[in-house]
């Protein structure tokens, strides 16, 4: 299943941080979101595809080749059409 069809464009955004090393703070202040904003996100994405923790979400996001990044020092995520450019 890809979940594109399933998860809002944020949600894979938020994933795609987290998968790429990202704290959820960290997330939050990349994104220019709340860290309760970045919870709930995470939290409506883990019951959309029935993930029991964020680990497992991203895990089930990653294997379903969903997610790409780059080993760039400044951890700048890439998701194919979602994160965007490095450091955006």
């Amino acid at each position: 299943m890809n979940f594109h069809a399933k998860l809002t464009y944020r949600q894979l955004e938020v994933v795609c941080h987290l998968a790429n090393g990202f704290t959820a703070q960290e997330t939050a202040d990349a994104l220019y979101l709340s860290i309760s904003t970045v919870k709930q996100t995470l939290t409506a994405a883990r019951k959309k595809i029935g993930a029991k923790t964020t680990v497992h979400l991203v895990s089930i996001v990653i294997a379903q080749g969903d997610l790409e990044w780059t080993d760039d020092d400044d951890r700048q995520p890439r998701k194919t059409e979602l994160c965007g450019p490095a450091g955006g």
